[in-house]
């Protein structure tokens, strides 16, 4: 039997089906509603007749997923028992972490989810059909791949940063207690400038504690400012050479 021929048997065992249901329905519901679902038992058979249009009738393909979600805890222990939730907050795993304060989460589908601990919600974050994670709140923060646990709700700093030409660069940020964050980065040769005589580049600096930061290059003081918990505080600052 040929393909074409195997088509037209599925699509007549298909038609057989869909009688016998408009039938065995036509019993319980109103005269009206039998003669529907018979009339759209015979628009399906029209639409099966030609070859082409079996293949609209294929399952479509299933979501993305599920992933694994890799988990770093910014200091431990934790404090009680930590849980995996919905967005609803049902609980489905405990959350487990190395001496390191990694972790892993999963495998979870696409959606989003909830971080728990004694009753109480700690952040919330999405999982995209990627894999990359956004949309994060609470005591969570990532970088788009790993997600980060702190026990403070973190802010962000999005540095517009002028430059007097392409090269290597280096920029420190410096809270009140001394602690450190850095970016290292590189304007190639071929670069066009983006303002003017100016090359232009945007650094983010996220997971950062409420408080006042300076920004640093070279041991030099560029630009102070104050970072809130939950929010991002955008700035611009010019490095000359």
């Amino acid at each position: 039997m040929n393909s074409y021929s195997t088509r037209l048997t599925w699509a007549g065992a298909l038609l057989g089906a869909l009688v016998l249901s408009a039938t065995v329905f036509a019993n319980a519901r109103p005269p009206e509603a039998a003669r529907t679902e018979t009339t759209a038992a015979v628009q399906v058979l029209e639409t099966v007749r030609e070859p082409e249009a079996m293949e609209a009738l294929a399952p479509e393909s299933t979501a993305a997923g599920p992933f694994m979600v890799a988990l770093r805890v910014g200091e431990l222990p934790l404090l009680g028992r930590t849980y995996l939730c919905d967005k609803a907050g049902c609980p489905l795993a405990e959350l487990e972490v190395d001496r390191d304060g990694d972790g892993v989460m999963g495998p979870l589908a696409p959606g989003l989810y909830t971080l728990w601990q004694d009753g109480q919600e700690l952040g919330g974050f999405r999982l995209l059909e990627n894999a990359a994670l956004d949309r994060v709140s609470g005591q969570l923060w990532t970088d788009g791949e790993l997600l980060h646990f702190e026990r403070f709700t973190p802010g962000a700093a999005a540095l517009t940063v002028v430059l007097p030409e392409p090269g290597y660069y280096s920029l420190e940020l410096y809270d009140r207690y001394g602690r450190r964050w850095s970016r290292d980065f590189y304007v190639p040769d071929s670069a066009k400038p983006d303002r003017g005589r100016s090359w232009v580049r945007v650094l983010e600096f996220r997971g950062l504690p409420a408080g006042v930061y300076t920004a640093v290059r070279k041991e030099r003081p560029l630009l102070q400012f104050e970072i809130c918990a939950g929010a991002q505080t955008e700035a611009e600052l010019t490095i000359e050479n």
